[in-house]
């Protein structure tokens, strides 16, 4: 049961590392008051934190598989925290890509738009009539 909820950490961190990697290309591409938008200090600041926050997220991960590894049998907390952890980055990395990305990030031939979507469905688990639409996310957050 808990390698499950360790491995379900992968999909938000390769999703996190992906649209990072779609910010970090806009940046370096898009030309803005006569100079690439990655030399803007406002920009850089949103690309080194998305790289911190996939950086922690990977780092969570690892310490939880090396614990699992060395036959810990006491890992489910950790566990639970970086599963919560690596889905709610990936809405803040998507949030800063958006950002970054500026007007672009919402249109349809961007892909992030899409990517909003998703991470707002791993990281809201209920919904407007407070269901519980993830219960188990639900109860590892109380």
């Amino acid at each position: 049961m808990m390698l499950s909820v360790v491995s379900l950490c992968r999909v938000p961190i390769r999703l996190s590392g992906k649209r990072k990697r779609l910010g970090v290309d806009h940046a370096a591409n898009r030309t803005q008051f006569g100079s690439k938008i990655h030399s803007f200090g406002v920009i850089q600041e949103k690309i080194a934190r998305m790289a911190m926050y996939q950086y922690v997220t990977e780092c969570m991960a690892y310490m939880v598989s090396g614990n699992m590894d060395s036959g810990a049998t006491d890992f489910q907390i950790e566990a639970a925290i970086s599963k919560i952890f690596a889905s709610e980055v990936m809405l803040k990395v998507t949030d800063e890509c958006i950002q970054v990305m500026g007007g672009m990030g919402f249109t349809k031939i961007s892909s992030i738009s899409k990517g909003l979507l998703e991470s707002v469905a791993w990281c809201w688990f209920v919904d407007e009539h407070q269901h519980c639409i993830d219960c188990t996310m639900f109860l590892e957050k109380l």
